[in-house]
C-alpha cells in the first residue's frame, strides 16, 4: 500500500519540462504586465504642472471611494512674463488618495489605467479630462477635468427634485 502512495506522489509531482514550461509561462506574463509609468510616459502630452492649479477657497471637497474631487482653477501655461492677462479655466481636480507605504505602480496603476482610457474617449456625455499631475514622492496623483456646472450625476438628479 505505502508502494502505491509513494508513486501516487511521484506522478504528481511535476517534471523538469512542466518546471521549464511553467517559468517560461511566468517569464512572458512578466513582460505582459503594464507599467503605469511607461503608461503616463505615453500619455506626457496631457501632463499638467500641478502649481498651474489652484483650489477655490471656501469649497469643500468630496469624498469618493479612492479619491477626492475639488473644484479648482488652471491658470495659462503661458509664461508669466506674458503682455496679456492669465486665462483661468475653471476645473475639477480629482485628487487620488493612497498610503505613504504603497510602491509607486501600485500608486499609479489607477492613475494610468483611467487616464489612458479617458485619453480614447470623447462623447458629449463624459466630461473631458484635461490632464493630470503625478509626483508619487510628493504624494500628487491627480487628473484634472473640465468644470461642469450642475456637478456630478448624483447632484444633478437631486437638483430636480
Amino acid at each position: 500500500m505505502s508502494e502505491s502512495i509513494n508513486e501516487k506522489e511521484q506522478a504528481n509531482r511535476p517534471t523538469s519540462a512542466q518546471d521549464a514550461l511553467s517559468d517560461e509561462v511566468e517569464d512572458r506574463a512578466k513582460h505582459l504586465r503594464i507599467c503605469p509609468r511607461k503608461v503616463l510616459e505615453s500619455l506626457s502630452h496631457l501632463r499638467i504642472d500641478g502649481a498651474r492649479i489652484k483650489p477655490i477657497e471656501g469649497q469643500t471637497p468630496k469624498a469618493g471611494g479612492k479619491a477626492n474631487v475639488e473644484t479648482a482653477i488652471l491658470a495659462s501655461a503661458r509664461a508669466s512674463g506674458s503682455s496679456e492677462s492669465d486665462e483661468k479655466e475653471y476645473v475639477a481636480a480629482k485628487k487620488l488618495r493612497f498610503d505613504d507605504g504603497t510602491d509607486d505602480d501600485r500608486t499609479l496603476a489607477p492613475l494610468a489605467h483611467e487616464v489612458n482610457l479617458l485619453n480614447n474617449l470623447s462623447h458629449e456625455n463624459v466630461v473631458e479630462l484635461l490632464g493630470f499631475v503625478e509626483d508619487v514622492g510628493q504624494g500628487v496623483a491627480w487628473m484634472v477635468f473640465a468644470w461642469e456646472q450642475n456637478g456630478n450625476l448624483r447632484e444633478f438628479i437631486r437638483s430636480a427634485k
